[in-house]
């Protein structure tokens, strides 16, 4: 199959041609964002090919699964509530299994059979039982969800469940069970967290929030190791604070970069529109609609060193974009490399709903693209402004402006569609690198990018969707791309089933599929806990 086009995508990917007529587009994508089974009790996959005798752990996985309540659905597809799911592979054989969080979110909401809690892009259901005056208190007093969807994050030896609330909830890989919740918002002062943060090579995690009020802040967040039972966050602390051009409409972000001695953090043209936040709960308006593309807004690239927090007073900037998923960034000779998956327009942000998903989603192209941003060593000793960049081996370019801003023009890493990036992380993430995994062009391709060549290797099943491409490294690995790419993708024909494949990670040729018999959501993110 390497080399091959073919189709079906993840809840923000591309819909280029697949070859398929409207019609069944749109009844393929309806069965995708329909809600899923659980399903408890492991079963066993059929598996054809060989699976490496090394590989061993579990792939565990996080995203929406089921859309409504009772007669109620969400209006946006990222507020499905959370199903869990995981492939146990152990000496060549996999079982799967599935269950929702039974996050509070979850549980009060199938109790009350309608939608208690509000989110991204979805209003909570008015009691009926509350008369007006207590439904408009009601508004003002609901919490964060624990709706965790989005991702997982390891803290000491235990596994949590992410969204951009602050809510992070403790789940068991095993039982796929709930055991406690905990609340980043009471030990930082953030209204939000992202759900993709980044291990430090000591140990300590770091990640991000933003506090809003008169002034906002986009707020590096730093959680320090610790052997503490009940301490996850007892030593978390506010690294930096990162003013926001315009507190009345902040940037939105869903991830940053992190190197060796510095994070990035990139303020895009996609913002939130605070005072309509505010207001929406109490006039009933869609809260997505508060969050705009601004095509006359430049993106701004701020780099913080990771010793102290202090923000370096270089302003860097780029042409209005979004970016969702950074791929990884390093540094080279006095330069900051960041790459990114990026969108010159706000077309993705319409896959938030739910209705536009069944009808098969907007179309939409992130492509990778690589910043190179000279420090002041070279920025201070260049012979010219026009042309900043010394590195050899890429288009990026940088010039200094009059106003002493550094603007950026991006070199594209690989002209088809990229979403979804995945790298060697615990060995290459910070530092320079050369490979990563990615959901493709269309809805069924994942393909490995060699960013130095600039050249891919393509793998579709153009009768299904894909999800996020996970690498495993084999253990001793010596080469980068040693190791295994696990996907799991999904198949939405009438009596077919979805399966797992896996994949060399050097010639990206397929080694084994794993085929399930039950439901399996599309998902978002996922890891692999190696036994």
């Amino acid at each position: 199959m390497e080399g091959e086009v073919k189709g079906k995508a993840a809840a923000m990917t591309d819909t280029v041609s697949t070859g398929r007529g409207k019609e069944e587009k749109q009844t393929l994508f309806a069965r995708l964002f329909d809600s899923s089974q659980e399903t408890p009790t492991p079963v066993e996959a059929e598996i054809s090919g060989s699976i490496p005798e090394w590989l061993s752990g579990v792939f565990f996985r996080n995203g929406p699964g089921q859309y409504e309540i009772g007669e109620y659905p969400v209006n946006a597809s990222i507020d499905g509530f959370a199903l869990l799911n995981k492939f146990e592979i152990s000496r060549g054989t996999v079982r799967y299994s599935s269950r929702f969080m039974q996050s509070k979110a979850y549980v009060d909401s199938i109790e009350a059979q309608r939608l208690v809690y509000h989110g991204v892009g979805t209003l909570a259901i008015p009691d009926p039982c509350k008369n007006i005056f207590q439904r408009f208190l009601a508004d003002f007093t609901t919490e964060n969800t624990d709706n965790c969807n989005v991702n997982f994050v390891k803290l000491d030896e235990d596994y949590f469940a992410l969204t951009e609330s602050t809510k992070l909830v403790k789940v068991d890989p095993s039982r796929l069970n709930v055991e406690a919740t905990v609340d980043m918002a009471n030990y930082v002062d953030v209204n939000t967290s992202s759900a993709h943060p980044h291990y430090g090579e000591d140990g300590d995690i770091f990640s991000m929030g933003s506090s809003y009020g008169r002034k906002t802040f986009y707020n590096i967040i730093k959680i320090p190791k610790s052997n503490e039972a009940d301490g996850y966050l007892m030593g978390a602390s506010i690294l930096c604070k990162i003013p926001a051009t315009s507190s009345l409409r902040p940037s939105y972000y869903h991830s940053f970069a992190m190197t060796k001695n510095f994070f990035v953090f990139i303020e895009q043209s996609v913002t939130l529109n605070v005072p309509k936040i505010l207001v929406s709960k109490l006039f009933g308006w869609d809260p997505s609609q508060s969050i705009g593309f601004d095509s006359k807004r430049m993106a701004k690239l701020v780099v913080i060193r990771r010793e102290d927090g202090a923000i370096l007073p270089r302003i860097y900037e780029t042409d209005p974009m979004m970016c969702l998923h950074h791929i990884n960034a390093y540094e080279e000779d006095n330069h900051i490399v960041v790459d990114a998956c990026c969108y010159d327009d706000g077309a993705v942000l319409k896959n938030f709903s739910l209705r536009d998903m069944r009808n098969g989603g907007a179309v939409t192209k992130s492509l990778a693209k690589r910043f190179i941003l000279p420090l002041e060593a070279i920025i201070t000793t260049s012979a010219s402004s026009e042309d900043l960049v010394t590195l050899s081996g890429s288009s990026a370019t940088a010039s200094l402006r009059n106003d002493g801003t550094v603007r950026c023009n991006p070199e594209v890493l690989c002209d088809i569609k990229s979403e979804m990036p995945r790298i060697n992380y615990d060995a290459f993430n910070g530092k320079k690198y050369r490979y990563f995994y990615s959901v493709g062009s269309n809805e069924s391709q994942i393909m490995k990018v060699d960013v130095v060549t600039k050249t891919q290797k393509l793998w579709s099943d153009h009768d299904c969707f894909v999800s996020e491409p996970i690498f495993v490294p084999r253990p001793d690995s010596l080469d980068e791309d040693e190791g295994v790419v696990l996907c799991s993708i999904i198949d939405t024909r009438e009596g077919e089933r979805s399966y797992l494949v896996i994949l060399d990670g050097k010639t990206f040729e397929e080694l084994a599929r794993a085929t399930v018999p039950a439901d399996v959501p599309i998902g978002l993110h996922g890891i692999f806990i190696d036994n």
